[in-house]
C-alpha cells in the first residue's frame, strides 16, 4: 500500500516534484524513494505490508525498466511459481515487476488483486499504467501544456505540482449532486482524469491510448444447481479470506455485525486465532456496536469498539475535503475515517466487507423500488394521464409523481439507477442551475425488463468504484491503513456472476446465498437474518451541532459564498432548514470550494 507521483519527460522541476510528493506522505510513511531517469521521474511513498525489508522499497529500477506499484497481488505466489521467476522473498511487487517486463498488458490477465501501477520501459520509452478491475486503487493523470504526462495516486499531488487553478467540470459537478460522486473516468476538474477501473493506458511519444482489459460477464446458468454453487461460493470465500489475511504485518477486520463482515470473521477465525476486530458507532443513534461485540465474544477476538464521544464534527467534516480532493457527500466517510484513524494505532492492514452488496444483491432498499418503477412506467403509454399527473398540484406529494419524474427524465437504465438513489430529482437540478432544460429533454423511458440486472451492473460499474472503494481508499490511506476486500476476489466475483438473480434476491431480501452459508458455518442464527443497515452518519444530528450549524448558516445563508457561483441562492434557501441529505450535499460542496 503506497502512493506515487510520476512525470514523463526531462523538464521536471525537482523542488516542486519533491514538494508535491510529500502531499502523499500519509499513504506511505515507511519509506520515500525517488528516481529521475532521462525521460521520466517517479517518486514513491511506501506503507510496508509484505516483505518489510528494503528490497521492496520502490520504485524498482533495473536499468531496463522502472515500476511504481500500489496495492496487493494476492496470487503472487502462484504467478512466481508458474512463470519460474524465482523471486525469493514475500514481495508481490517484485513478482509483478517480473511479470510486466515479460508480458506487458497481457500480465493483467494473470493478476488477482487490487492495484494501480506505472511501468516505464526505457528502451521503447513507453509508459504502461493500469488500474484494478473494480477501482480499489486510484490512478489520476493530466497532460501538461508541454505534452508531458503527470500521474499520481491522489489529485492533490498533481494540483500541487502544476500550481494553478483548474477549471471545474460542470457536468461532473452535476453528477456530484445527482450521485454524491463524479464519473469514474473523470474528476471534478476539466483537465485531470481518473483512469477507469479495468483499464490500462499506454503513453508513448506524446500519444495516449486507453483500453479496457476486463468487463462484467453475467453467465447465469439455466440448469443452475443451487446446492453445488453455494458450496463453490463458500470454498472461494475461504480461499479469498485465506489469501488476504496473510501479510508480514498483522491484518485485522472491520466488524459491523452485518452479513458481510460476520461471514469474513467466521471464516478468518478458522484460519487464525485472536484476530483484532474494530467497530465504530454513533452514540444516541442506530448503530451495530452491540451486535459487533456479541460476535467478537463468540469468536474470541481482540475487539476494539469506538464511538463519537468528544468528536469535533465541524473539524472532521472540514478535514474530509482535503482527504478526498473533490466534493464528496456520502456521510459514511465520517465513521469510516474515524474508525480507520483509531484502528491504525493497532494494525496496518484491515479486511472489510466491501463488494458484498454489489456482487450478491445486497441493496434491498434500492431494488425494492423496481416494482414501483415498472408499474408507473406504464403510465407513459397514456399521454393525457402522464400530463395530468405531472402538471396537477394534487399529485405533488404522491409516489406516482415521484416515480414519473424519475422515469421520464432518465435516458437509460444507468441514469434511472442514479436518480433512484439521489436526494435531488431532475426538476430540482434544473432549478439549482445544474441542468439546462433546453438540452435535457424528457425521454419517456421504458425501463428494461431485467431492471434488477441493470441495477446490479450499474452498482458495480459506477457506485462501487465511484463511492464505496474511493471512500475506503481515501479514509484508510489518510491514516496510513490498508483495506482489503475478499468479496472482490476475481474468482469469487466471476462465480457470483453465474448465479441467477432469484437465488440472490427474494421478497425484498438480498444476499440469500451468503445468508445460508453463514448458517452453515455456525454463526449465531439471528445474524443471518439481519437487514441491510448502512454505515452512514446521523446527518440531521450532526448538522444540528452548534458549531456545525453556525458554520452551515454562515456558508449557505450568505449570497457571497463561493457555492453560489454555481447554484441558485433562492433554491438552496428553500432547503437550508431541513438539515437533510440535500443540505449535507450543499454544505460539503461549499467547504470543498473553500479548501482549494
Amino acid at each position: 500500500m503506497c502512493g506515487f507521483l510520476g512525470l514523463t519527460g526531462n523538464n521536471v522541476n525537482h523542488e516542486n516534484f519533491n514538494f508535491s510528493l510529500e502531499k502523499l506522505s500519509h499513504r506511505g510513511p515507511d519509506n520515500t524513494k525517488k528516481i529521475h531517469s532521462n525521460d521520466i521521474s517517479i517518486g514513491f511513498k511506501r506503507l510496508a505490508i509484505n516483505d518489510l525489508s528494503k528490497n521492496s522499497n520502490q520504485p524498482f529500477d533495473d536499468h531496463s525498466a522502472i515500476l511504481a506499484f500500489n496495492g496487493e497481488i494476492y496470487n503472487h505466489h502462484d504467478i512466481n511459481l508458474n512463470n519460474n521467476y524465482n523471486v525469493k522473498n514475500n514481495s508481490d511487487a517484485l513478482v509483478l515487476f517480473s511479470l510486466i517486463k515479460e508480458k506487458m498488458e497481457k500480465s493483467l490477465d494473470e493478476i488477482n488483486g487490487m492495484f494501480s501501477f506505472a511501468f516505464y520501459d526505457k528502451k521503447s520509452k513507453t509508459l504502461f499504467a493500469a488500474r484494478d478491475r473494480f477501482g480499489e486503487k486510484p490512478f489520476y493523470y493530466s497532460i501538461l501544456n508541454n505534452g508531458d504526462l503527470i500521474f499520481s495516486s491522489e489529485i492533490k499531488a498533481i494540483t500541487a505540482y502544476v500550481n494553478q487553478d483548474f477549471d471545474l467540470d460542470l457536468n461532473q459537478l452535476c453528477n456530484y449532486f445527482k450521485n454524491s460522486h463524479v464519473d469514474t473516468n473523470k474528476t471534478i476538474y476539466q483537465k485531470i482524469y481518473s483512469l477507469p477501473p479495468s483499464h490500462y493506458l499506454i503513453y508513448k511519444k506524446g500519444n495516449l491510448e486507453i483500453k479496457k482489459y476486463w468487463k462484467i460477464d453475467f453467465k447465469q446458468k439455466h440448469n443452475f444447481n443451487y446446492i453445488d454453487h453455494k458450496e463453490k461460493i463458500k470454498n472461494l470465500l475461504f480461499s479469498a479470506v485465506e489469501k488476504q489475511i496473510q501479510a508480514d504485518v498483522e491484518v485485522g477486520i472491520f466488524l459491523s455485525g452485518g452479513i458481510d463482515s460476520s461471514l469474513i470473521l467466521s471464516i478468518a477465525s478458522k484460519l487464525k486465532k485472536k484476530i483484532s476486530t474494530f467497530s465504530y458507532g454513533f452514540l444516541d443513534a442506530d448503530n451495530e456496536l452491540k451486535q459487533a461485540n456479541e460476535l467478537s465474544l463468540f469468536y474470541e477476538t481482540k475487539h476494539y469498539a469506538f464511538d463519537d464521544k468528544n468528536v469535533d464534527y465541524l473539524n472532521i467534516i472540514t478535514k474530509m475535503q482535503n482527504v478526498f480532493d473533490e466534493p464528496f457527500s456520502d456521510s459514511s466517510c465520517l465513521p469510516l475515517f474515524l474508525l480507520s484513524e483509531k484502528s491504525s494505532n493497532y494494525v496496518k492492514s484491515v479486511i472489510t466487507g466491501d463488494g458484498g452488496d454489489e456482487m450478491f444483491l445486497g441493496y434491498s432498499n434500492w431494488y425494492s423500488r423496481i416494482d414501483e418503477i415498472k408499474k408507473y412506467s406504464k403510465i407513459n403509454k397514456i399521454p393525457f394521464l402522464n400530463k395530468l399527473i405531472n402538471y396537477s398540484d394534487s399529485f405533488n406529494k404522491s409516489s406516482i409523481k415521484k416515480y414519473l419524474n424519475l422515469i421520464n427524465h432518465s435516458k437509460n437504465d444507468s441514469e434511472l439507477f442514479n436518480y433512484s438513489k439521489s436526494p435531488f430529482n431532475y426538476s430540482e437540478l434544473i432549478k439549482l442551475g445544474l441542468l439546462n432544460e433546453d438540452t435535457e429533454k424528457v425521454n419517456l423511458l421504458f425501463p428494461s425488463s431485467d431492471l434488477l440486472s441493470s441495477f446490479r451492473i450499474e452498482s458495480i460499474n459506477s457506485y462501487l468504484p465511484g463511492n464505496i472503494l474511493l471512500k475506503s481508499d481515501r479514509c484508510a490511506m489518510a491514516n496510513s491503513l490498508e483495506l482489503r476486500s475478499p468479496f472482490l476476489d476475481l474468482n469469487l466475483v466471476n462465480s457470483s456472476f453465474e448465479i441467477p438473480n432469484d437465488h440472490l434476491y427474494k421478497n425484498n431480501q438480498g444476499k440469500i446465498i451468503l445468508r445460508e452459508i453463514l448458517q452453515e458455518l455456525g454463526v449465531p442464527s439471528n445474524v443471518s437474518q439481519r437487514k441491510k443497515r448502512g454505515f452512514g452518519a446521523p446527518v440531521h444530528r450532526i448538522l444540528s451541532d452548534k458549531k456545525v450549524n453556525e458554520a452551515l448558516h454562515d456558508s449557505l445563508g450568505n449570497k457571497n459564498s463561493k457555492i453560489f457561483n454555481y447554484l441558485n441562492f433562492s433554491e438552496v434557501q428553500k432547503d437550508i432548514h431541513n438539515l437533510n441529505q440535500k443540505v449535507w450535499t450543499y454544505f460539503n460542496f461549499d467547504l470543498w470550494l473553500n479548501s482549494r
